[in-house]
């Protein structure tokens, strides 16, 4: 019997899915293809090949001996195949499988399936959660794209850039010990949440706090950051969480962002995938679009934050005067450098909005405007900037 790219990819599939049905809509075929070639497979091979259990089709052990030369030969007839039909997402019903962290589900999730709805309305999406097994996931199939931090992958995997990622501390908007700017004291006395999870970077964070003398006590450990926010705008709690999440949640919720007084390393969160898959279609496609969805989030934010640098650059040169003598009085040394370089260069991304009360209170003794109001706009132009 003769084998061609299709009976090699229903062999692949549904190994990878350990189900017919979710093969054939991968595959975009009917699923009676799909069973009449896994019949023609079982022939060939002279065994059943998969075998049906409760925790669906299982490979026997002679597939599982022969999916490494089955895969190989996939491979190359998709390389001698290389002109593939362009992916059409209108008409697709495949599942993609994508692993994240579940800040990425705050931050990309929502963007994603809002667009899927208007370009791909028969697209599913499966979400998992990044962990050590991530890269075998990837390598053999059973997740197409990782969106996070994955410093430590082997030789095989390609990886873009989606987005710088930095530091802050989240405290309740009201938290009676904690003012307007954070120091080192206040980071070491008051209580923490914790989050232990894979693909956020924040692995480094107490190690760099050690070296600069500082033991955070955490009263909390969370396995994931979907509540932390919540916890902190009612409990006098901190937490230390990458910027893009502060900035989504401070929407919603009593919490400030505010600087940790300790410099903490930046690292960058990218979409990674294994060289099997860089070259499919569908599976390109999927990856230009998460790319695409960042750039476009993150051009609407920068459009704010230069907005507000603007307006604020504009308050100080009218006040020249006035310049030092206010930063004195109200903002640390720490605070000051990060509202003289939004001076300087007339715009600021994120350090601005993570030191608000401060730079509220400098507007308002320029222009003697009301602080509440004042607060209320620049947290709108910062932290309400939607898709």
């Amino acid at each position: 019997m003769g084998f061609d790219l299709e009976l090699l990819s229903i062999f692949d599939e549904i190994y990878k899915t350990g189900n017919v049905t979710r093969a054939a809509a991968n595959l975009g075929l009917p699923q009676s293809s799909v069973s009449v070639g896994l019949g023609r497979l079982r022939e060939h091979f002279n065994d059943r090949l998969f075998v049906r259990t409760a925790r669906g089709m299982l490979p026997t052990p002679r597939a599982q001996s022969a999916i490494a030369d089955v895969r190989l030969a996939l491979q190359a007839l998709q390389h001698a195949l290389a002109d593939q039909p362009a992916f059409d997402p209108s008409a697709s019903e495949r599942e993609f499988r994508i692993c994240m962290t579940d800040i990425s589900e705050i931050v990309l999730l929502p963007l994603l399936l809002n667009h899927l709805r208007e370009v791909g309305p028969g697209i599913r999406v499966a979400i998992s959660k990044i962990s050590p097994d991530s890269p075998d996931e990837l390598a053999g199939g059973s997740v197409d794209l990782a969106v996070g931090f994955m410093p430590h992958l082997a030789a095989g995997f390609y990886q873009q850039v989606l987005f710088d990622q930095h530091f802050v501390c989240l405290v309740a908007a009201g938290h009676p010990r904690v003012g307007d700017v954070l120091d080192a004291q206040a980071l070491a006395r008051e209580a923490h949440v914790r989050v232990l999870t894979s693909g956020t970077g924040h692995a480094i964070v107490d190690k760099v706090l050690m070296e600069a003398g500082i033991v955070r006590r955490f009263a909390l450990r969370l396995p994931s950051f979907l509540g932390v926010a919540r916890i902190v705008a009612q409990t006098e709690l901190l937490a230390i969480v990458p910027h893009r999440y502060a900035a989504e949640v401070a929407a919603g919720e009593a919490v400030r962002a505010l600087p940790v007084p300790v410099e903490l390393p930046r690292f960058q969160i990218k979409q990674h995938w294994h060289e099997r898959y860089h070259a499919d279609v569908s599976n390109r496609w999927l990856r230009q679009t998460v790319a695409a969805l960042f750039v476009r989030q993150c051009q609407r934010f920068y459009s704010a934050a230069n907005l507000f640098g603007k307006r604020f650059q504009f308050f100080l040169l009218r006040n020249r005067s006035k310049y030092d003598e206010l930063f004195s009085a109200v903002a640390t040394d720490h605070s000051a450098a990060l509202l003289r370089r939004t001076a300087q260069r007339g715009r600021d991304v994120y350090e601005a909005s993570v030191t608000l009360l401060v730079t509220v209170k400098i507007i308002e003794a320029l222009e003697e405007v009301d602080i509440h109001q004042k607060d209320r706009e620049i947290r709108a132009a910062f932290f309400k900037v939607g898709p």
